[in-house]
């Protein structure tokens, strides 16, 4: 074998793992050091943004008509800044 082909097969065996751990006890370890860590505030808030974005997504009625809704909830969604821009959108790409 030339030295190309033998540093093409040696790249492609698995990696190994030092006598005496496996995949669990490695897996184990990673875990012990992720999980002590305590969680940064940045994530909270970011999880909050997230999570107040998706449900301002699902309170606007972009995936149904505004139609099928209570006549009730009309004056809350006059409010919401982004109803307006759908409403307008839909009145020009629809409704035309």
């Amino acid at each position: 074998m030339d030295e190309q082909t033998k540093s093409v097969t040696s790249s492609k065996q698995a990696p190994v793992i030092e006598p005496g751990y496996t995949f669990a006890t490695v897996t184990d370890k990673i875990s012990a050091i992720v999980l002590q860590r305590p969680t940064s505030n940045g994530w909270f808030v970011g999880f909050g943004i997230g999570f107040l974005l998706t449900l301002w997504f699902f309170v606007t009625p972009i995936c149904y008509p505004d139609s099928s809704l209570p006549p009730g909830f009309l004056p809350l969604f006059a409010k919401n800044p982004i109803y307006v821009l759908v409403r307008g959108y839909r009145a020009i790409f629809l409704h035309s």
